[in-house]
Order: structure tokens, then C-alpha cells, then sequence
């Protein structure tokens, strides 16, 4: 009698084991522990969490092998918790290019290396890598602006006009000085001898005259041009220290 009892229990039994294998909470299971073997966490979480949610199965005790292994898994899942001085208005984030909020809460990821970034309008994107180890919970990630560089001041330094400028100045006053004395007492011999008559020394010391009164006028002019030119470009230097240039020594 026992023996006819085992019997028919062992055929009930292999003869059930087809349908057992083909319940929602099997393939739940098993699907769940290979994706928490490849450490995807949260898609292996969702499976057990079907398994346990599974009231049709037929094996009870599978029930609590699939919310053992919830458990275990959903102690391996990490989180972080972003935070950023960004104005929130303007700001968008996402964590590996999912969208993400900057409200406080706990962002749940698989272990591993997760890319964050934050985007405001007219600025450059703010991109963090942030790694997660298994079972980091509320893993504080603050993601600051940088500073934008401050421009340097540009210091105008006014200098006093250069020596050569006063200088190449006295030589044109005393160019158009010596100018105006040889013109008048040549015009004036010239003018003489154009009355009275001179000896051929006279005349010739007069053409040497002119031409060395018109050299002296082509200096003076020279000179006072060069004069003129280093006052008004003599102009203003940036500072060395506001601009890391450098600024010749001299004054000519």
C-alpha cells in the first residue's frame, strides 16, 4: 500500500514538473538571478519582484527563494543624490542620458560608472563620471559651475613725453631760428648786391649760404615733424602686471 502511495506521488509529481516549469514565477526567478549574476540590479530586481507578486504559483516554497534573492539584490543597488549651485529654474540633468532632477531624492543604479551631466542655457554642458560600488547608498554628488575667468584689468599707465620728443623740438626751434637769420642777412647781402654790385667771392659765398640755409630749414623741418610724431604716439602703455606684456624701458 505505502508502495502504491509513493508511486502514484512520484507520477503526479514528474508529470507536474512540465507545468511547474512553464509558471510566470519560474522563468521570473531565473531570469532574476542571471541579471543579478551580470550585476544589472534594478532589471533583476523588477524580475524577482514579479516573481514574489506571482500568486498564481504553483511552488510555494519558490516564493521564498525568489524574496531572499529580492532582498539580497535590493541590498546590492546603489544611490546618489545630486545637488548642484545651479539656478533649478534653468537647469536640465540627466544620468546616463536619462532625464534626472535635482530634488533631493535618491536616484537608485546598478554598480559601476554613471554619466552625469548638467546642462543650463548659454553655457557649456558640466559633465561628471561618478562610480557607484555595490551597496553605496545616497552617494552625495554635487555638481558645481565652474567660475567663469575674470578678465584682467587693463591698467593705462600715462607717461610723460619722451626726452628725444624735446629734443628733436629744440633742434627744430633752433633750426628755423638759424633758418630765419641766414635767409634775412643772405636776402639782405643778396638784395645789396643786386644795387651796389659784388665781387665773384661774394656771389659764390652767397650760393654756399643758400644752400646751407636750406639744409638747416630741411633739418628743422625734419626735427619738428619727429618732434611732433613721439608727442602724439608717445601715447599710453598697458601696465605689466595688468596685461603679463612687457613694456619697453625707455622713453625714445
Amino acid at each position: 500500500m505505502v508502495f502504491r502511495r509513493a508511486l502514484i506521488g512520484a507520477v503526479v509529481f514528474f508529470a507536474s514538473v512540465p507545468a511547474f516549469a512553464d509558471a510566470p514565477c519560474f522563468g521570473a526567478f531565473t531570469e532574476g538571478q542571471e541579471l543579478a549574476k551580470k550585476s544589472k540590479l534594478l532589471a533583476a530586481r523588477a524580475r524577482l519582484a514579479a516573481c514574489v507578486a506571482d500568486t498564481t504559483c504553483p511552488a510555494p516554497p519558490l516564493l521564498r527563494d525568489c524574496q531572499e534573492a529580492l532582498t539580497s539584490v535590493d541590498a546590492r543597488i546603489g544611490s546618489i543624490v545630486l545637488s548642484s549651485d545651479a539656478p533649478l529654474g534653468n537647469v536640465t540633468v540627466t544620468v546616463d542620458g536619462t532625464a534626472a532632477a535635482l530634488d533631493g531624492k535618491a536616484i537608485e543604479l546598478d554598480p559601476g560608472t554613471h554619466h552625469v551631466e548638467l546642462t543650463i542655457p548659454n553655457r557649456a554642458p558640466v559633465v561628471r563620471d561618478v562610480l557607484v560600488t555595490e551597496g553605496e547608498k545616497l552617494k552625495r554628488v554635487s555638481i558645481e559651475l565652474p567660475v567663469a575667468p575674470r578678465e584682467k584689468p587693463v591698467e593705462i599707465v600715462r607717461t610723460s613725453p619722451p626726452y628725444a620728443a624735446w629734443i628733436f623740438g629744440g633742434v627744430a626751434l633752433a633750426a628755423g631760428i638759424g633758418f630765419g637769420v641766414l635767409a634775412g642777412t643772405g636776402q639782405a647781402t643778396y638784395d645789396e648786391c643786386q644795387s651796389n654790385g659784388c665781387s665773384a667771392g661774394t656771389m659764390d659765398g652767397l650760393r654756399t649760404e643758400r644752400v646751407v640755409t636750406w639744409v638747416i630749414a630741411g633739418v628743422g623741418v625734419a626735427a619738428a615733424v619727429t618732434s611732433i610724431v613721439l608727442f602724439a604716439t608717445h601715447g599710453s602703455h598697458k601696465n605689466r602686471a595688468a596685461t603679463g606684456g612687457f613694456v619697453w624701458p625707455l622713453r625714445f
